[in-house]
């Protein structure tokens, strides 16, 4: 069993057993955590962060504009690696846009965040032109890099190169 299902269904028992409240000890416990299952990650986000759905909707569409506009491109935005946005978090006056990127190979991350900052107005201006219409402002954009799969993979070598004496029972 892989930790994220382990985790995913501990959540799940203590949420039955303490009738169905988010206390602050669940909080505790998967804050400490940096990877989660996206069920999990979605309601950690509405109830821990208190994203409102409009939000978490913008963000949404922001994430799929911006991978349709990174698409049209690709190599005059991240040169020969590979970007992926993982997630899009928007404040609440809907003025600023936290996009983040998981960037393959990694040794090529701080170049294409380099190259992702030149051309940021260039980025906003596409943005524009497609969501334009729809929204006052269009979001100032800010891209960090998303890290969380390579702790993921690291978290499960280290449980995978456990050495656990059988017990003596």
């Amino acid at each position: 069993m892989n930790i994220m299902a382990s985790l995913y269904g501990s959540f799940i028992l203590k949420n039955r057993n303490n009738s169905s409240r988010f206390e602050e000890s669940n909080l505790n416990y998967f804050s400490k955590i940096d990877y989660l299952a996206k069920p999990l990650k979605e309601y950690l986000r509405i109830f821990a962060i208190m994203e409102s759905k409009r939000q978490i909707k913008y963000g949404k569409q922001l994430q799929k504009d911006l991978a349709g506009i990174f698409q049209q491109d690709p190599t005059h935005y991240f040169g020969s690696s590979l970007g992926t946005i993982t997630e899009v978090n928007v404040s609440p006056d809907l003025s600023l846009a936290r996009v983040y990127l998981s960037i393959f190979p990694i040794n090529k991350a701080e170049e294409v965040f380099n190259n992702l900052d030149n051309i940021k107005s260039e980025i906003r201006l596409k943005l524009g032109k497609k969501i334009g219409s729809q929204v006052r402002i269009i979001p100032e954009l800010a891209f960090f890099h998303d890290d969380t799969e390579e702790k993921a993979s690291k978290i499960d070598n280290l449980i995978n190169n456990l050495n656990i004496p059988p017990s003596e029972e």
